[in-house]
């Protein structure tokens, strides 16, 4: 399980994240959700260790290792590189790579591209490929690192529908398989929805709602979050949600 004990974060003098206190469990996708200008990205760079913050993150009750044990795919992968996508994906494992590649690193960043149906792209350089190909290689980079806790930014944001089930179906799969906690910036509440296991509700810095997804995604939080409209099922303990429109 990660945890976050009064995180805070800010720029200039300005705070953006204010005394984050949330859990995710391990084995599970948790979605963090709230408005454009929220506070989203910069929580996760904070947790990732990337952007300066006050606070605690744990991992299993203990202070984690935030550069050695989070592993973070940003929302903006858009570095044009003359690396290809398998040794993109290889740099996931750079820790262990020395004058030569184990084969081991080289199957497991492959088994990778093929579950992402990127085999036939591997010896291609990442510039020349699109940018939702790029973001799958970013996020096999991410996975191939075998990390103790994943933070996504807005995983399935360029990817067509297809490819958006299959990596949040690999994400959910992954976390499940080595009891670890993912937790994923989202904006599509009907993904949220489905896939999530565990909302995390961020407004103006402030976590204002965490647990379940038939418990936080109310139509009534939705329209207060977002300033949206919504119609709201619960079936089979998941939410579906309708979007209306906007509110005035």
């Amino acid at each position: 399980m990660l945890d976050t004990q009064d995180l805070s974060v800010g720029y200039d003098g300005v705070d953006v994240v204010r005394e984050a206190n949330f859990y995710a469990p391990a084995s599970s996708l948790t979605a963090l959700i709230g408005a454009n200008g929220a506070g989203k990205s910069t929580l996760l760079r904070a947790i990732a260790g990337l952007s300066p913050a006050t606070g605690h993150v744990l991992l299993g009750g203990a202070s984690a290792n935030r550069r050695e044990d989070i592993a973070y795919m940003p929302q903006d992968t858009s570095a044009a590189s003359g690396l290809t996508l398998l040794e993109t994906v290889m740099l996931g494992r750079l820790s262990s790579l020395g004058w030569s590649t184990p084969a081991a690193v080289v199957d497991a960043a492959s088994d990778l591209l093929a579950q992402f149906g990127l085999s036939a792209l591997a010896d291609r350089p990442l510039h020349a490929v699109s940018g939702g190909q790029r973001q799958l290689a970013f996020l096999a980079q991410a996975l191939v690192r075998a990390p103790q806790a994943l933070l996504l930014d807005e995983p399935t944001a360029a990817l067509d529908l297809r490819h958006q089930l299959l990596v949040l179906e690999a994400v959910k799969a992954d976390a499940g398989r080595r009891r670890i906690p993912v937790i994923a910036a989202m904006h599509d509440l009907s993904l949220v929805g489905r896939f999530a296991d565990h909302v995390i509700c961020l407004q103006a810095g402030l976590v204002v709602a965490t647990g379940a997804p038939a418990v936080v995604l109310t139509a009534d939080r939705i329209a207060a979050i977002y300033g949206v409209s919504a119609e709201v099922e619960v079936r089979a303990g998941r939410p579906r949600i309708e979007l209306l429109s906007a509110i005035n």
